[in-house]
């Protein structure tokens, strides 16, 4: 099913500054997909990107935790709080 160019017009500016790379548009259009498959409201899926939004730092693909670039480090920015 994949967002149409509407939905990427629409949050490209506010959301992204502007620009999109293609790891975050099929992030987004996996999203959107997973959606409406799963027959999620509005309300759920727009919860759902804002969600993978800020958790990702914008990124809209799988991260560590903390940013690491490391399992080790995944597990140090969860356990140092």
């Amino acid at each position: 099913m994949a967002a149409d160019k509407h939905f990427f017009d629409t949050i490209r500016r506010p959301l992204f500054g502007g620009r999109l790379n293609r790891k975050q548009v099929d992030g987004l259009n996996r999203l959107v997909d997973y959606a409406v498959e799963h027959d999620f409201s509005d309300v759920d899926t727009a919860y759902a990107l804002a969600t993978t939004h800020h958790e990702t730092g914008r990124r809209m693909q799988p991260i560590r935790e903390g940013f690491a670039r490391t399992d080790a480090g995944a597990r140090r920015a969860v356990t140092s709080i």
